[in-house]
């Protein structure tokens, strides 16, 4: 068998053209004989062509183009970290998919997490299939990481609305912001102001790495719940290089109490309750609620309040302490639905 590369003894490539190559075979015996002469016909076509468009700093669009007529079947890159170690490191060859639409093979090539400097990008070009598939390699391109001089990327919270719990309470919120290069990304503190600065600044939460959304209860410093109004949460996200980018969201703080529970009608030890929904609100449900155990309310189409009669006279003499949990609409908050505790309505049994 007879491997060559197409080059002299110096190792140089020959040019292109048709070359014989002769050889002669002696047996142990020291008998000698010509072999058939093989005509090789040197081919100097070049498969297809490599190019590479830069669409972010550590990101490549490669575009190969197969030469027509050149039997192409498959085609992968490399782009070999010069800083690896050992035989073979380095970027392992990614393939790159036939685009039928423009006759080309394409693949993304990202050199994310290497230092600023140069890369080279090779093709592996596969022409025919095995065993008689051959691989062309391309020269390289050499692909530049430059410094980051760029600012995370961040975009705000969607949602940033907070609505009561209870009379006297915000239902706690958590906001986050969506930031670029999250993994090395580090908040300042998270620090909320009234929107008018009638608010002494305070922290809500303490920023650090990868630290990217706050929950917020809608207190003030000393812990008591804000008013009503729109406040601002501000804070800083830096990434590993120091490139820093201010970041805000404004929160509005909405005290509407969804309804209101009252006892409409007292017999003997039956009590009937009510909630009256708030003008512009949307109640969907709104249960009853005495000691461990509740019970639904009715919604009574002709008044839109809620209706509920509770026989207490199994209970012991006593005054007892009722509440209404209603589950109402809550728009522009992380969660669509949301649950208030009414005021305690209280009744006394008599036997």
């Amino acid at each position: 068998m007879l491997r060559w590369a197409g080059t002299r003894d110096n190792g140089t490539l020959l040019p292109a053209g048709r070359y014989r190559i002769t050889a002669r075979f002696t047996d142990s015996g020291g008998y000698s004989a010509a072999g058939p002469v093989v005509t090789v016909d040197l081919d100097p076509t070049v498969p297809g062509t490599v190019s590479a468009t830069r669409i972010a700093n550590d990101r490549w669009q490669v575009v190969i183009a197969p030469r027509a007529g050149a039997g192409v079947t498959e085609v992968a890159v490399s782009t070999p970290d010069p800083e690896a170690e050992g035989p073979g490191a380095g970027e392992e060859p990614q393939p790159a998919p036939f685009d039928p639409a423009t006759g080309t093979y394409r693949t993304v090539v990202s050199l994310s997490g290497r230092p600023p400097g140069g890369y080279p990008l090779r093709a592996l070009i596969t022409r025919g299939t095995p065993p008689d598939a051959t691989t062309y390699t391309t020269e390289d391109h050499e692909l530049v990481v430059l410094p980051d001089a760029e600012a995370p990327v961040v975009t705000s919270p969607a949602e940033s609305r907070m609505y009561l719990a209870t009379p006297d309470q915000y239902a706690a919120s958590t906001f986050g912001f969506v930031v670029s290069d999250q993994s090395s990304v580090t908040s300042s503190d998270f620090v909320v102001s009234a929107a008018d600065g009638t608010l002494v600044d305070h922290t809500i939460a303490e920023g650090g790495e990868g630290r990217t959304a706050f929950t917020w209860d809608g207190t003030g410093p000393d812990g008591a719940r804000l008013p009503a109004g729109e406040y601002v949460v501000r804070t800083t996200f830096t990434d590993a290089l120091g490139n820093a980018t201010s970041a805000r969201v404004t929160v509005h703080l909405d005290d509407t109490v969804p309804g209101t529970l009252a006892v409409t009608g007292v017999e003997d030890n039956r009590f009937t309750f009510e909630l009256t929904p708030t003008p512009g609100v949307t109640v969907g449900a709104v249960g009853l609620w005495l000691g461990c155990c509740g019970t639904l309310m009715e919604l009574d189409p002709a008044t839109g309040r809620y209706r509920v009669t509770l026989d207490l006279d199994g209970l012991a003499a006593g005054t007892y302490s009722l509440a209404g949990l209603v589950a109402w609409e809550t728009p522009g908050a992380a969660q669509s639905y949301g649950y208030f505790w009414t005021g305690v309505v209280e009744v006394s049994v008599t036997h």
